[in-house]
């Protein structure tokens, strides 16, 4: 398992990232950090749920098409360990069919690649920042 991890545990906010493509899950490693994310990479659904169950994160972006196990079962599995975690899927192209097993895994949000970076940080707006205390 290669893991990469940015800055330690303190207020900002953690996300998992695991997707096939390296350049894409970079890109979106990139876009989060300069949002002030602490962004950890997973190489396969399996270990995205190692780092999950380590760092708490607020959200996991997963590949449909990850290796091993898929996004859509690690998806399923995240959902019923930490359900408190919002699980969005990223795939080639978004489908009724892919949709409805989207919601029956348990993703906050189904969207396609070619959507961009915009997408994802509009999915995770509302776990961006940690409750004032």
């Amino acid at each position: 398992m290669i893991v990469h991890r940015e800055g330690e545990v303190g207020c900002s906010p953690c996300l998992i990232v695991a997707h096939s493509d390296p350049s894409y899950a970079a890109q979106v490693g990139r876009s989060f950090r300069k949002l002030g994310w602490r962004v950890h990479s997973a190489e396969s659904g399996p270990a995205a749920r190692d780092l999950a169950r380590i760092m708490s994160p607020a959200g996991v972006v997963l590949a449909t098409d990850l290796p091993n196990e898929s996004g859509w079962l690690t998806c399923a599995k995240l959902s019923v360990e930490q359900p408190a975690v919002k699980v969005l899927l990223v795939t080639a192209r978004v489908t009724p069919e892919n949709h409805r097993f989207a919601n029956f895994v348990g993703a906050a949000a189904l969207l396609c690649r070619s959507q961009g970076m915009q997408v994802l940080v509009d999915e995770l707006a509302d776990v961006a920042l940690p409750a004032a205390g």
